[in-house]
């Protein structure tokens, strides 16, 4: 059952993503390493044959979506002081060019 729903997951934010979210979840988090550590023991391929056989079989997932970091700069008054600064506004839109 987790499985399936870990797939399903990877198949819409794509492998790549996928993993790197996996790895940083490990580094973070001790109770999820052993788990997270056999899960990607099972999954990723051993081999560079063996990773061109699950890209064959469609087992590699691009994402259909993208993710954009917009910088925007911020002008406020804090103690009747005029204060700029830069703020970081991350969205998640869907990227036609990657659809199947």
């Amino acid at each position: 059952m987790v499985d399936e729903i870990l797939k399903k997951a990877e198949t819409i934010v794509g492998t790549s993503e996928f993993y790197g979210e996996i790895w940083k979840t490990m580094l973070r988090t001790n109770r999820t390493r052993l788990s997270a550590i056999k899960y990607l023991e099972k999954r990723i391929p051993k081999d560079l044959e063996s990773a061109k056989e699950l890209k064959r079989s469609g087992m590699i997932y691009i994402s259909k979506f993208k993710i954009k970091a917009i910088p925007q700069k911020i002008t406020d008054t804090i103690d009747k002081k005029l204060v700029t600064f830069t703020e970081t506004k991350v969205v998640m839109e869907r990227d036609n060019a990657r659809e199947e």
